[in-house]
This record gives structure tokens, sequence and C-alpha cells, in this order.
């Protein structure tokens, strides 16, 4: 029984011998994996080698690395990648079995890529290798150099705009550029149209031919001054399309509804594009009506009949194609029906002559009791017009002569002596009158002057006309 008992101890050393040379011949570091047993151990891999990384475009990279797996390893080996920007978390972690991983990326903020080797889950002599990490720097310059506010808009999917601000820290003559890449070409491609404001460049506009609208639009606005940061940006395909106003808005009516029509252009697809009409009828809030891939509505008559209706559309580019874009501007208000009679503009006319009317009145009657309330106040120089004498009344003057001048005389009295002509006879025309015709004799009074003769000035006439 002892003998036994020896024995196999002896055979159980022996064969955890065996068992522990068998996986010292993978190279590395032992160490013991969680979980497993005691008489098994693994082998830490090596690390991926030459780890590095090339940019396609303005947004595309590629990392590659090399492995060299050793003898041990037959199973397939697969490799762990993950990458951040300025997150302390590790993010988009993926699985592969090859040696690359093509990412589109942010180059507005720095990137960290790391990946390591690990072997299929039924390999339970080796574990996964250590981490390989490399750093993509962000582009150099100071991040409030670089422009603000960007956005593009593709109108009509016939040209693009893209406008900017300039950077808050950016000096005022900086002049910006934009370059641009799409997956489908090989170089990135330079602006050719610049959209000036002020002799400044705040932007640019592409055409039809100089892009591809199924794909993504990948953008790189930076400046000669390596002191200017460059913004990087991507427009996803057809996110950021804005349509043109609907056009040819028409109205049919039978007895019970109204229906309304519009158009937009044949390159467009019906199933791509949504709707958002507004309805307002006579003066009253507006009503909303969202239509989905179709280019009319009916709307309801009203009762009575004479009601007038307003009505203006838009549209949008719809995600079933695509992203969602923007909605286009409306359209122009279209009128129809009968315009009912509106009471506010005769009474606004009506209270507009009242309160006129009104006006006049009341400042008529102000006037008279201003008079009773404030009677007019006599005017000093006419009351003392003959005191100033020739001193166009003016007391200022007056009041300086001396006290001889002031003396008031009145007018002096003009007389006249009065001289009597007796028996004045009038003769007709031709000297002579008829007895009926001859006039008494009459004795009238004649002023004559101091020394006899006759003042015109004081004759008195008295003369019959025949």
């Amino acid at each position: 029984m002892v003998v036994h008992k020896k024995l196999s101890h002896t055979m159980c050393g022996l064969l955890s011998f065996v068992l522990l040379l068998m996986c010292l011949s993978c190279p590395g570091d032992s160490s013991v994996t969680s979980g497993a047993s005691p008489y098994k151990t693994a082998v830490l891999l090596p690390c991926p080698d030459h780890l590095n990384f090339t940019l396609r475009g303005l947004c595309v990279v590629t990392w590659t690395w090399i492995w060299k797996p050793p003898d041990c390893v037959k199973n397939l080996v697969r490799y762990e990648s993950q990458q951040k920007y300025g997150s302390p978390n590790w993010e988009e972690t993926k699985i592969n079995p090859h040696l690359n991983r093509t990412e589109v990326v942010n180059l507005n903020e720095g990137i960290s890529f790391r990946v390591r080797a690990k072997v299929n889950s039924g390999d339970n002599n080796c574990a996964e290798s250590s981490w390989c990490q490399i750093y993509i720097r962000p582009p150099p310059g100071n991040p409030e150099t670089a422009v603000r506010n960007f956005g593009c808009i593709l109108y009509n999917f016939e040209y693009i705009n893209c406008t900017w601000d300039i950077g808050n820290k950016a000096p005022a003559n900086t002049t910006y550029w934009l370059q641009y890449w799409q997956s489908d070409v090989e170089g990135v491609q330079n602006c050719k149209t610049y959209i000036m404001k002020e002799n400044k460049v705040v932007g640019c506009q592409l055409q039809k031919d100089e892009f591809n609208r199924e794909l993504d639009f990948n953008i790189c606005v930076g400046s000669e001054s390596p002191d200017i940061k460059s913004y990087y940006y991507t427009l996803h395909s057809q996110g950021f399309v804005k349509l043109s106003p609907p056009s040819n808005v028409s109205v049919s009516r039978n007895k019970q509804n109204f229906t309304i029509k519009w158009k937009i252009p044949s390159t467009l697809k019906e199933q791509c594009v949504d709707y958002n009409v507004k309805i307002k009828v006579d003066n009253n809030d507006w009503e909303e009506i969202n239509i989905a891939e179709r280019t009319e509505v009916t709307y309801p008559v009203r009762s009575p009949e004479s009601h007038q209706y307003t009505i203006k559309v838009r549209a949008i580019y719809t995600d079933r194609c695509g992203m969602n874009g923007k909605w286009s501007e409306w359209s122009s208000e279209s009128t129809f029906g009968e315009e009912s009679f509106n009471w506010r503009i005769p009474f606004f006319i009506i209270v507009v002559i009242f309160v006129a009317f009104a006006a006049i009145l009341l400042l008529t009657y102000l006037k008279r009791l201003q008079i009773l309330i404030l009677p007019p106040i006599p005017d000093p120089a006419k009351m003392f017009k003959g005191v100033f004498g020739d001193q166009n009344v003016d007391f200022s003057t007056w009041i300086k002569q001396p006290k001889e001048n002031m003396t008031w005389k009145p007018e002096e009295e003009v007389t006249c002596p009065v001289l009597t002509v007796e028996k004045i006879k009038v003769y007709g025309k031709e000297g002579n009158f008829s007895e009926n015709e001859m006039l008494e004799e009459q004795t009238l009074p004649v002023y004559a002057n101091k020394d006899g003769s006759v003042d015109d000035n004081c004759m008195l006439y008295n003369m019959v006309t025949l």
C-alpha cells in the first residue's frame, strides 16, 4: 500500500512537469490564466509592431501594423482595435483578422488608436497580447482662429453654398481657402468660386458638375498662415438639401371640395419629397396640412360660400431617399374664392371721421372758452401812440428825450373867416334857364383867408345838376 501511494505521487509530479514544459515552449512571460486549471498556464503574445497610419482625402484614416505569430499559435488570430478623441474612455471597438483598419474621422481633435492580437477562443494555451498605441495630432493653430458658424446648403441639387464667419481671434485680414474631397476622386479639390462680402471671403459656391450628390462631402477650411487652425467638416449625403419652393400652385373646385395642386422639378422623385401646406380662410389663423409623396391636397368648401382662401406650400427632401433635408422657402401666396365683405375698413373710416369732427368741435369750444377765461390784454402801444409823437411808438427812445419835448401839444386849430356871397345864379348848359327852370337866388357862406382871398379848401359848394 505504501509503495503504491509513493508511485502515485511520483507519476502526478512527472505529469505536471511535462505540462509545464509544454506551456513554457511559447515565448514571453508566463502567467496563470484566470479560471484555468492550475496545471495550465497562459503566455502573453507579442505586441503588434510597426503601427502606422495614412490619410486619404480629408477624413479617411487607415491604420496598419505587422504581427508575426509565434510557433505555438496554430489557430486563427484576430486583432482588437479601439479609438478615441478627447474622452478618457475608448470607443468604437472592432475585432477582425486583418492587419489594418480604415475609418472616417474628425481631424479637428487629436485621435488615439490602439490594437492588440488575440487568438481564437478555442486555444487556451496562450492569451492576447499587450496594446500597441499611436496618436494623431490635431491641426496646429489656436482653435479660436478657425472659422465659425460654418454650414453648407445644397440648393435644389444644383449648387452648394458653404459659408462661414471669421474666427474670434483671427486677424481681420485673414483669408480662408476651402478644399473638398469625395470618395470617388483621388485628390483633394480646391474651391473655384468664392463668395465675397465687404471684400472678404465668406464662403464658396460649387456647381452641380463639381460634386457627386450621392456621396458624403468632406471639407477643410484653412489659411496660408500657420497660425490659423484648419477646420474639418463632413456633410452626409443629401442631409443638407434645400429644395426650391413648389411652383404652379393651382386650384380647382367642385360642390364640396377644393383641389389644390403644385409642381416640383422633374429631376426629383415624388416619393422623396414631403410638403407642408398652409391655408387661411378670410382673416382667420393659418391651418397646416402635412402631405407625403403627393403633389395635391383637397380642402372642404366652407358654408356660406362667400369666403376667400389663401394658400402657400413648402417642400422638404426626406430620409426615405437619404438624410433629412431642410425646408424650402414658402411659395408665393395664392388666393381663390369670393371675398367676403369686411366690416373692419368701413368701421375704421367712420371712426376716423367721427374723431376728426369731434376734434374740430372741441377746438372751437376751447377757443371761445379761452376768450371767456383769459380775455385779451390791451396793447399799451396803441394807447400811447399820440404820446410818443414821432418816435415810432418806441417808449425806450421817447423816455430819453428832454422834458420840454415830452410836453404833449394838441394839434393847432385852423380857423377860416366866412364871407357871404349873395345872389348866385346857376344857368343851364347854354347859359339860360327857362322861367320854370330858374332857380331862386340863394345866399351861400364862403370861407376866406385872413387876407380876404378865398380858400378853396374851406369852400362849400351847393350845386344842382339839371
